[in-house]
Order: C-alpha cells, then structure tokens, then sequence
C-alpha cells in the first residue's frame, strides 16, 4: 500500500427523501481493513461489573461487560482484570503451573507457546455454556475455544521472577533475572476476545484480536487451519447459539475467582441448536429496529472507473442497510488507499468522514492521480470500500466492508 500523501478531488453526495448535501476534501484520519461480520446485531445495555471478594494479599479480580444481553449474531466487550486494592506496591512471586496457564491455550494464539503468556498469565479467563456459579463450576465442562488453531509463529520471551502491583491500579512491573533485560510496566487488562485471521491490505494475513469482541467460537476438534482459512467464514466458527453464558476470571494463584454471565438470544425463526439456561431465565426476542437494538451493514450499489489520461475517476454508490449510521470510510483500489494515508490502520475513523442516516445512499466521486496508481482501459481493478458505523449519536466505531470489481472504461 502506498503511504505518500496523493492529492484527490472528493464530491459525495448524500441522497435521502428528496434532500441533497455535499460535502469536499479528505481528512488524514484513521481506518482499518480488519472485517467485522455484517448486520450485526448488539443490544445496548448499562456496563455491569462482576468482583470477586478481596485476597489475603489485597488482590481482587474484576470482570466488566458492555451488556448482559445480545442477540443471535451480536458481539459482546468483555474485559478481565487483576487489581490491586492496597494503596501500597504489592510485590508477587508468580506461579507458571495455575490453571489459567491451560486456559490460554484456547484463549490466545499464542496461548501455547513455550515461556509466553499473555500479560504474564497473572489472570485469566475461560467461557463457558450454560450458567454456572463457584459451587457449581467444577462440572462446567470444557471451556469454549476462542482462539482458531492456527501454526503461528510466536516471540518467546522470558518469565518473571518477580512481579510488583503498583498502589490501587491493575498496572504491573515486572523484573526480570535476565541480564540486560529491564523492568517491563504493563496493564493487567485483558480483552476476552474472540480471535481469528482476516486478510488485510498489503496482501498478507492477520490474525489475532481482529474484532474486539465475543461473539463466537471454534470447534474444540477441528484441524488446524492454515492462516488464510481461519476466518470466521470457515465451517469450523461458530457463532454464539442462544443460551446463557458465564465468563469465569482467576488470578494465577488460584486464590480468587469472579464470575460474569451473559444471554445471546433467538432472533423469530431461529431454528438452530440453542444452549441450556438456568432454571427461571426467559428468553425475549429484539428484532433489528427495536429500541437499543442496531444493525449496520451497507452495499455498494453501483459503481465506475474510468481512466482519462493523467488521471482516473471512481464513483461508487453505497447504501446503508440497517439502522446505523455510516460516519467515515476509507476506499482501496487493489489494496491502494485513496487519499492521505490512514495514521493507522486498525482504529476509527476512515480518511472520509461521511454522514450517511440508516436507509441513505452516498455517492462517492474521488479523481485519483496517476502517481496513486495508473488505471489503464479494459483491465478490471478490486475497489473496496471500509466504511465505521455505529448508533446515532455515538462514535462511530463498528467496522464493515464491501468490495466490488470493476472493469475500467
């Protein structure tokens, strides 16, 4: 992908009910190629926070979720923390052989790898199906596998020997027994993600933390997958069935456990496989459209490309299909970013900021210089369109793409 600054000429017209507004020029912003599943679903709740009771050292673990409740289809922001609750440093010698050491096995794609663990497996956290509590856990089953089984190669990197929590924070520092290895500072915080690879612009492959989200699985027997193939299109993802949930967090010396749960309902018809719930929970159904409820995802419609001596012209239509709004994007030509480069490719906004109400279609217009990439007749060019969604009024922050290929005029 080219990084040096093109000049570009932008008309985007947004069409709706007879109103038409234009807006003109390009923003150094931020985008990224990292796909998330379209239409999807997600009900808005209040943040609920899940605490285990405090240890004898003055640790205690804290589960924060963005909701108890999304849809079929529909993605969930967990995050796992170890706190220190002493308003004084708390130095600790870690244990490498605690339980969370197997869990990031199935958590992390690197959770398996010799000497490496994530946030030096001070905490972890395994999903289950169903609904389970402390007296209950030990016959939860297996955990839920997050992570696609993938040859990865991974950076081994040294344990601990010591790992100091700095006063009333989930920050850490630990020190190592490695000459020439420094004090390293890093937050506990752990993301309880679902992980997968996704192809990205330059050509290659990533994998990792693509969605920040929970929202589905991987089969506990699959074979493993080559890096290309562990999207979540591969038969062997799955996605939440409807059921009840619970989100189990240890520290590493088994001395605090914290439970969270979370419900993934059956959108009318479903027909599918759904997971048992505990004893007095029912089931409720949100179509996309209701209150709280959003559902974003768009279409490219139309578009052109035509070469003209020094120059080419794109248009491409999109259409918002759900009931989001469309606040930026940012558009390719066989992997090459139009306009000024992104500042980063894996955080909102797009380098076009748009303002595309759910049901609106926004024509994109953009000249593209020769020195961005020659466009030549007859030849067929890959345009894809990475456009950030959200609700009204909130940050736009969802990410979703289209593409489309074009033969040029």
């Amino acid at each position: 992908m080219r990084r040096s600054a093109v000049a570009v000429i932008l008309v985007i017209a947004i069409l709706c009910a007879g109103s038409l507004g234009y807006f003109a020029g390009i923003s150094r912003q931020t985008a990224t190629l990292v796909s998330t599943k379209t239409s999807t679903t997600t009900v808005y709740e209040r943040t609920s926070t899940y605490l285990s009771p405090i240890s004898s050292p003055g640790l205690q673990l804290e589960i924060t979720l963005n909701s108890t409740t999304i849809q079929y289809g529909g993605a969930l922001s967990a995050k796992v923390a170890l706190l220190n609750t002493l308003p004084a440093n708390l130095t600790l010698t870690p244990n490498y052989s605690s339980i969370i050491s197997n869990w990031e096995g199935n958590d992390f794609i690197c959770g398996n790898a010799p000497d490496w663990g994530e946030k030096w497996a001070l905490d972890g956290f395994a999903v289950f199906t169903g609904h389970f509590t402390a007296a209950n856990v030990s016959s939860a089953g297996s955990q839920l596998i997050l992570a696609p089984p993938v040859g990865f190669l991974c950076i081994s990197r040294p344990n601990p020997h010591t790992v100091v929590m700095l006063p009333a924070s989930d920050v850490a520092v630990a020190k190592y027994n490695v000459s020439g290895l420094p004090p390293e500072s890093i937050q506990t915080l752990i993301n309880a993600s679902t992980l997968s690879c996704a192809k990205n612009v330059q050509g290659g492959t990533s994998c990792g933390d693509l969605y920040g989200a929970l929202f589905g699985y991987w089969d506990s027997s699959g074979p493993e997958m080559s890096l290309q193939d562990a999207n979540v299109s591969s038969p062997h993802f799955h996605l939440f069935p409807p059921g009840q949930y619970t989100i189990v967090a240890e520290d590493q010396w088994g001395n605090l456990s914290a439970f969270a749960y979370f419900q993934v309902l059956a959108p009318t018809g479903y027909k599918g496989s759904t997971t048992t719930a505990s004893s007095g929970v029912s089931s409720v159904t949100l179509p996309c459209g209701s209150p709280g409820v959003y559902c974003g995802g768009f279409n490219i419609t139309s578009a052109s490309l035509t070469a003209n001596g020094s120059y080419s012209v794109l248009r491409v239509s999109i259409q918002e299909t759900g009931n989001s709004y469309i606040g930026s994007a940012t558009v390719y030509v066989n992997g090459t970013v139009i306009g000024n480069p992104p500042a980063s490719e894996y955080e909102p906004p797009g380098n076009i900021p748009l303002d595309v109400q759910p049901g609106q279609q926004a024509v994109l217009v953009l000249t593209i210089p020769n020195s961005t990439i020659t466009i030549r007749s007859g030849m067929t060019y890959s345009v894809l369109v990475y456009g950030w969604e959200g609700p009204q009024g909130e940050r736009a922050s969802e990410g979703d793409q289209t593409t489309v290929n074009i033969k040029a005029a």
